[in-house]
């Protein structure tokens, strides 16, 4: 709804303000006039031998009539400088011309007076001056400088109004113009308390959903916890004995709602022991408020206790608030000792999917180690099968090949600690097999893999994926790209640190890039079947579209090698998640010393909208992942 503020004045008002405009430009010439007159038309010895002292005497003589029409003493300085100029400067040109003394330069003073003011004030205020002069100079009649609605609103924000209201009457109309800002260009007329926002038109028949303040009602809450004021129940834990309101802990968890039924407890009882570990008594008080409140303090000592009883009780929205805080503030500073025996533990146990993340992600660098080093054999052997499980489907694992991940996984079914796998072996196998990734291995890996005694024992379950892998390896580039049985989980890259065909490529925080933007991830491969020399590249990846023109996500090879002969090669370049490759392009390039690029056609198949999209399968975390292969063509 819009309000108008309308200010109407009598006649006799407008009548008044008019005769007091005229008044104050009346002085303004007929009181400078003379008295400059006399100071320039007549000797004076005191304009000749002293003129600072003529110039106080002029501002002295100026001043008040300057004091009564502008407030800012530093704007009647000025003024009165440059009027006792100008004045001097229109006197020179008279005598000059000979102009007779009987004729009368006040019409001319004024428009030199609003010269002066022209300097000083804005173009929009110089032209109202310019025009009031000349109204006078022709009919002798001065128009009302209140109307003008720069001065309206100049009046409305020195009486404290932003929209308007009662103005105050002692601002005289001139000092008003001067101030008044350039930019109201607000109505005369009318004048709004506020923009327009919702009008009767644009409600809904239903009406309009409003709220208040949540975290003010949420903080009101919080002065009810432990609070015997209306309290339906008392919670003992250990030895703390707390008052509580069932409709709060009914409200946050489904597990008090079926333990205060009438089918669990007493329904007229009133006090309520519950058992907890002893590191989650310690922390019970921060819970429970937490359920008043919706606030909570985090610590890396206490996050865990907390989310086991977010856990326990089923209070999903605490539950999100640790896991958010450990996946950003605690696992990836904790030791990797701590991560592997305390969260990952535990994020296993309750197949919590982005701690479980979070801990192989900060597990991962040191997997080799992990896997085979002393200090970590206890660890890696005490690992139970749903721990062993997530270790082995990760492709953030950086790990030598793959082959030394089979080792691993041998070397935990043999453990001389559990024979209860031993005598489990073949169920094992056939239960962890899919997640070694033979398609990863070199012929000459497997090859030995053939003729390892696990193998050799069990032909029957490893045939398969051995002729799977060959297969792999024997063809073509693009003939993999073309396949959809190279799609699956098992043709997926780890992070491999022996020198390869293929990288695995990670762009993170996909979200976070600009338009226009480029990535140039550096690698190398190798550059022959034998030697093993290296061969540097660099990836140039336009992530949100290379051009103004081309939105699409594009990629292009380039060769870091400066050859001395040509080289025939073919490269794949694929983009996968955590699942199967989903897209895959190939192509041929003879590289030499001047032709040293390669534009993919993978914007084609992939474009920026398909990665900006909600729950884009493109994406894993708000990551990019690609996987390069580079051979030489035979």
């Amino acid at each position: 709804m819009r309000t108008s503020m309308t200010r109407v004045r009598p006649a006799s008002a407008c009548a008044c303000r008019q005769s007091l405009c005229l008044i104050e430009w009346w002085t303004l010439s007929f009181i400078i006039y003379p008295s400059l007159h006399v100071f320039t038309h007549v000797h004076c010895p005191l304009k000749t031998e002293h003129p600072i002292i003529y110039f106080i005497v002029c501002v002295s003589i100026l001043w008040p009539v300057l004091t009564s029409v502008l407030s800012h003493r530093v704007l009647v300085l000025w003024t009165s400088v440059l009027l006792i100029g100008g004045w001097e400067l229109l006197l020179v040109c008279v005598r000059y011309c000979h102009v007779p003394d009987c004729c009368d330069v006040r019409p001319c003073s004024i428009l030199l007076i609003a010269l002066q003011f022209s300097v000083m004030c804005q173009y929009r205020t110089s032209y109202y001056v310019h025009q009031t002069c000349h109204q006078y100079i022709q009919s002798g009649k001065i128009k009302k400088f209140k109307a003008d609605p720069r001065t309206l609103g100049y009046r409305m924000m020195q009486a404290g109004q932003p929209g308007g209201g009662a103005a105050p009457n002692d601002i005289p109309p001139i000092q008003a113009l001067y101030m008044a800002a350039a930019s109201q260009l607000q109505s005369p007329i009318t004048v709004s308390a506020k923009e327009e926002e919702d009008t009767d038109e644009s409600l809904p028949p239903s009406g309009k959903d409003c709220y208040g303040n949540e975290r003010q009602t949420l903080g009101d809450m919080a002065r009810f916890f432990n609070n015997a004021l209306l309290s339906d129940i008392k919670l003992r834990v250990g030895f703390e004995c707390y008052s509580a309101h069932k409709l709060i802990l009914v409200r946050s968890s489904e597990v008090f709602e079926r333990m205060f039924s009438s089918e669990w407890t007493d329904p007229n009882k009133m006090e309520v022991e519950l058992v907890e570990e002893p590191e989650c008594c310690d922390v019970f008080e921060a819970f429970l408020k937490f359920l008043y409140s919706c606030h909570i303090v985090l610590t890396v000592e206490n996050t865990l206790p907390i989310l086991m009883l977010a856990d326990k009780y089923n209070v999903s929205d605490l539950r999100l608030v640790c896991i958010n805080f450990a996946t950003k503030s605690i696992i990836p500073k904790l030791p990797l000792k701590d991560v592997f025996h305390v969260w990952y533990q535990y994020a296993t146990k309750c197949y919590h999917h982005r701690l479980i993340t979070s801990c192989i992600a900060a597990l991962s660098p040191k997997a080799d180690d992990i896997m085979s080093l002393p200090e970590w054999n206890m660890e890696w052997l005490a690992l139970d099968v749903e721990q062993l499980t997530q270790f082995l489907k990760s492709s953030d694992l950086t790990i030598r090949n793959e082959l030394t991940l089979f080792r691993a996984l041998v070397k935990w079914i043999e453990s001389p600690k559990h024979p209860e796998r031993q005598s489990k072996q073949k169920e094992l196998l056939q239960q962890f097999i899919q997640y070694i990734r033979f398609p990863m291995m070199t012929p000459e890996q497997l090859e030995y893999l053939e003729k390892h005694r696990v193998v050799e024992q069990n032909p029957e379950m490893f045939v398969p994926y051995l002729l799977q892998a060959y297969k792999f390896n024997a063809v073509s580039l693009e003939a993999r790209s073309s396949n959809k049985d190279f799609a699956s989980s098992r043709f997926l890259l780890r992070n491999y640190t022996d020198l390869r065909w293929d990288k695995r490529i990670v762009l993170s925080g996909y979200s976070h890039f600009g338009r226009l933007s480029e990535v140039m991830p550096r690698f190398s491969t190798r550059s022959s079947s034998y030697p093993h020399t290296s061969w540097d590249w660099e990836l140039k990846i336009y992530p949100k579209g290379s051009s103004t023109n081309n939105e699409d996500f594009r990629v292009v090879l380039y060769s870091n090698v400066v050859l001395d002969l040509p080289r025939p090669m073919e490269y794949m370049i694929s983009m996968v998640n955590n699942e199967n490759v989903l897209v895959s392009v190939a192509g041929k390039k003879n590289f030499t010393k001047s032709r040293y690029t390669a534009d993919s056609d993978l914007d084609k198949k992939v474009s920026v909208d398909e990665l900006s999209s909600p729950n884009s399968r493109f994406l894993v975390n708000d990551n990019v992942v690609l996987q390069v292969m580079v051979k030489p063509l035979q």
